[in-house]
């Protein structure tokens, strides 16, 4: 059970709804989640992120597997890290590499997906100020904390556990 005075006090219990629990499982609440973050940049709001996301998902499970990962790493390696919630709900390091793994995902379907990968890399820079060309090969359990500023070129690798 989640409990949580302040948010009820400053009406933000619709913030938890809206971006975890409403969702049928984790895949569409992290589409829902990143997309929501991802419209900030976009002004008329006409790119379906969500479906995107989800799309991506979908067909690569592995994708949902490196976010659990991503998760309990930064739970290990992070002292100020004070539950999943948080990290999964604020921190920008995790929903960015979240965002480059879609468009990773995307960058290695062919021609059509690279230009998908290429947006979605120049808008998860543009709202997270972390920039990671889709053709980086990053391993699983990935903790970028304070992120900004980071740049990861298409001919960086990074292993897991990093």
């Amino acid at each position: 059970r989640l409990s949580c005075p302040a948010f009820a006090r400053y009406g933000m219990v619709d913030l938890i709804k809206t971006d975890l629990l409403n969702h049928p499982d984790f895949a569409h609440g992290l589409a829902h989640l990143i997309s929501s973050k991802l419209h900030s940049n976009d002004a008329d709001e006409s790119v379906d992120f969500e479906a995107m996301l989800l799309d991506a998902l979908k067909d690569d499970p592995s994708i949902l597997q490196m976010a659990v990962a991503d998760l309990k790493e930064f739970q290990v390696v992070d002292p100020a890290a004070d539950g999943l919630l948080s990290i999964y709900l604020y921190y920008k390091g995790f929903q960015a590499i979240q965002c480059y793994r879609v468009a990773h995902h995307y960058w290695n379907s062919g021609q059509d997906g690279r230009m998908l990968a290429r947006y979605l890399q120049s808008v998860m820079s543009d709202v997270y100020s972390i920039d990671i060309h889709p053709g980086a090969r990053l391993g699983k359990g990935i903790c970028v904390d304070h992120g900004t500023g980071l740049t990861i070129g298409e001919t960086g690798v990074l292993g897991d556990h990093v």
